[in-house]
């Protein structure tokens, strides 16, 4: 064999592992596609999906279980749930959830209004507490299109009250009369921000005012509780929500009336 014809077989030979190289990168996504399944698999979750019926029925995660938090949410204020403690465990029963249980849950993230955090919230509040949120584009492509999960109902279970979440006031100067000091967020869309009306008595007190629920809020100091309020209590559940991730003793304002006022 000359020079000429082993160089060129050995070319064709590096140009084989080269092509059969650039043809491995499409199943390394696939190895990524199975490790998300196995970790399904692993966490076994139940998965609820808060987005609209409409984005539902285009794509949802397998098994997903179409839910909206007006469905636990109070008929005259939004931001209290809608029945007893005892009522709403034996309805989250039904979706196979139960206090040892994964729950994911499915939203619009940063796009959306915090929906998926005012669930999240709810299920804290009752003492579900193992909750990761994902995003559709999270999710997409994650697991196999034929792959099947049914969610099975669970039995009836207690409901926890050892962590106190939400604070029910008649008014913010109930609030005034029972912590001296304390950071309070308001989470008010522009036309919302024109009604509200800040009593006097706040003007020692730490107050923000925020549109965007994910925007960044100052409540870092440990020694004052932080209490964030917002109309229909999805705002507030968002903020409350990402600020208990980082420790900080922070609660959910809800004021009996609906909204704010001093009286």
């Amino acid at each position: 064999m000359n020079l000429f014809s082993h160089t060129l077989k050995l070319t064709f030979i590096f140009s084989a592992l080269l092509s059969i190289s650039c043809q491995q990168k499409p199943t390394q996504i696939q190895v990524t596609q199975q490790t998300n399944l196995n970790h399904y698999k692993l966490e076994q979750p139940i998965v609820l999906d808060v987005r609209s019926q409409l984005d539902f029925s285009v794509s949802h995660f397998p098994g997903a279980v179409s839910v909206s938090w007006w469905d636990f949410a109070g008929d005259k204020i939004r931001s209290l749930p809608r029945g007893s403690s005892v009522d709403l465990a034996r309805r989250l029963a039904l979706y196979g959830i139960n206090p040892e249980k994964n729950v994911w849950i499915v939203g619009y993230g940063k796009a959306g209004s915090g929906e998926e955090f005012r669930l999240a919230w709810l299920l804290k509040t009752l003492g579900v507490g193992k909750t990761k949120l994902f995003t559709s584009q999270d999710l997409r492509g994650q697991i196999p299109r034929d792959f099947e999960a049914i969610a099975k109902n669970t039995e009836f279970w207690k409901p926890s009250d050892k962590e106190i979440l939400d604070i029910e006031i008649k008014s913010l100067k109930d609030l005034q009369n029972t912590y001296p000091k304390f950071t309070l967020i308001l989470v008010a869309s522009k036309l919302e921000k024109q009604k509200l009306q800040i009593p006097e008595e706040l003007s020692k007190q730490r107050v923000q005012i925020v549109e965007n629920p994910f925007a960044p809020v100052e409540a870092s100091s440990p020694e004052f509780p932080v209490f964030v309020w917002s109309a229909q209590g999805v705002g507030s559940a968002a903020v409350a929500y990402r600020l208990r991730q980082t420790n900080i003793n922070v609660f959910r304002l809800i004021v009996q009336s609906g909204s704010l006022q001093s009286k």
